[in-house]
């Protein structure tokens, strides 16, 4: 039985560790960037924010990420239903515990009304893994791009003269 439960795992593990060290470095930027910034700013938007600060590396970093990772190579809407069905109870989860705290007569309340505050985050949330996949991808092709034109201009034979 111990040895169904990891085995079901191991598609997961190769699918994260099939990630080169380069696109994960440009998650991590991206997403901890990201997270950062929200959780700075949640005085001037009042939606919510994370009731500590740490809470950014552990969400956007070692949930975020790995989620993102995980429903990158599908279509845009199935990436959208997964990351809805994985970020749906953990909105929940933290709006009841009060790890995650929604700023009075914010904007989704007036639109939606406070009953409907966590379902509509959840649904605002989940787009954020395609959103950050769509940019991760970019940014990865100008990193690759960069990196192998400096591959190339590194090959040029040092004691020629550059010409300009």
């Amino acid at each position: 039985m111990q040895k169904l439960k990891i085995g079901c795992l191991q598609p997961i593990k190769r699918q994260l560790a099939s990630v080169p060290a380069r696109v994960w470095s440009i998650y991590f930027v991206i997403y901890l960037t990201t997270g950062t910034l929200l959780q700075g700013t949640a005085s001037l938007h009042q939606i919510a924010k994370f009731a500590r600060d740490w809470q950014v590396l552990t969400i956007y970093g070692c949930y975020l990420i790995p989620l993102s990772i995980l429903v990158r190579n599908r279509i845009w809407y199935e990436q959208y239903a997964y990351s809805l069905v994985a970020i749906a109870p953990l909105e929940l989860i933290g709006y009841s515990m009060q790890t995650s705290v929604a700023f009075p007569n914010n904007i989704f309340d007036v639109i939606f009304g406070i009953r409907n505050f966590t379902l509509a985050f959840a649904l605002l949330a989940a787009w954020i893994p395609y959103c950050g996949n769509m940019f991760v991808l970019r940014l990865d092709r100008i990193v690759l791009g960069v990196l192998q034109r400096w591959k190339k201009s590194s090959a040029i034979n040092v004691r020629q003269p550059l010409q300009l």
